[in-house]
């Protein structure tokens, strides 16, 4: 006979369960005698550890399991182990699978069986770990493969979800560029915005003659003292609106600037034109009218508007 002692062979099978024609327990694998503290439990019998779930045919009687030996059976532990301590929320019974197996003596029969459990999640949810289960046994490899098909799937459906959102995402990339692309053709002129876009260098130039006109509003300081932050900005809002429909009428560059200050240049970029000095007076008078037709807030005054214009060269 092959010399196995019984403390080895409850190392083999650190689950089993073998009890004899009364259901009396004989011994039990080391995990479950340290789990669930069965070495001081001397003559306990195995309908007060387990619960039968399957094969439902089965009855909790000797004859019955050597009936359904070629059954697999499936055992819920009635027991709660020292892991189910002090842990919220309580985790759920130890559910064991395996087959019957008959003793030589034909006196006792041995529950083979395994922690039943298809996913990490679901031994998890036991309070039970992988290392708990034998590197001999299948249901480690069964365990692994199944976590390896739930990553797959998570990682699937990601990429799915990222494909479902990539025309949105495509769309607001699109939206992006040109809001980029609208504010570099706010701040330089639109000869040099389509040089940059074109990753090229756009030389520097100098122009012989260009006319320059600057305008504030000299009543800026007390408007923003009696005015609050709203209508200040719905004022420069609509004042801007006015002088930029101007602007480009005459087609003259505004160089971006702040609060009540405007600086427009005429004859930039465009050397050619030569009435950009009458272009560029023409435009003082209209800033002038167009800001009287606008009251100030907390004032009942039209806005004033001082402008200032000069021709020379620019390096």
């Amino acid at each position: 006979e092959f010399p196995v002692m019984l403390r080895d062979f409850n190392k083999i099978f650190p689950c089993h369960i073998c009890f004899n024609r009364q259901l009396i327990v004989e011994h039990v694998g080391f995990f479950l005698l340290n789990e669930y503290n069965l070495a001081n439990r001397k003559g306990v019998r195995l309908q007060d550890i387990v619960e039968l779930l399957q094969p439902t045919a089965a009855q909790m009687h000797f004859n019955s399991f050597l009936e359904n030996a070629n059954t697999r059976f499936i055992f819920r532990m009635k027991m709660k182990g020292r892991r189910h301590a002090n842990r919220d929320p309580k985790p759920l019974d130890l559910v064991l699978t395996g087959q019957m197996q008959q003793l030589h003596s034909g006196t006792s029969i041995v529950f083979l069986c395994t922690p039943y459990a298809n996913s990490v999640r679901q031994l998890l949810d036991t309070s039970h770990y992988i290392s708990d289960i034998p590197l001999r046994d299948s249901t480690r490899d069964l365990i692994m493969l199944s976590q390896s098909r739930v990553w797959q799937l998570e990682r699937n459906k990601s990429l799915e979800e990222a494909c479902r959102k990539l025309p949105s995402r495509q769309k607001q990339l699109y939206t992006r560029q040109d809001k980029n692309q609208s504010l570099l053709y706010i701040h330089v002129p639109p000869q040099v915005a389509e040089t940059l876009q074109q990753n090229r260098y756009y030389e520097p130039r100098s122009y012989a003659e260009v006319t320059v006109l600057a305008a504030s509003m000299p009543d800026f300081p007390a408007i923003t003292a009696y005015c609050s932050p709203a209508d200040v900005i719905d004022m420069l809002a609509r004042v801007t609106a006015r002088f930029d429909r101007l602007v480009e009428i005459r087609k003259l560059y505004s160089v971006p600037s702040y609060s009540d200050a405007w600086l427009v240049v005429g004859g930039v970029p465009d050397r050619s034109r030569t009435d950009h000095t009458p272009a560029v007076l023409d435009l003082a008078i209209g800033m002038i009218a167009e800001a009287r037709q606008i009251i100030a807030p907390h004032f009942t005054m039209p806005l004033r508007v001082s402008t200032t214009s000069f021709h020379s060269p620019v390096n």
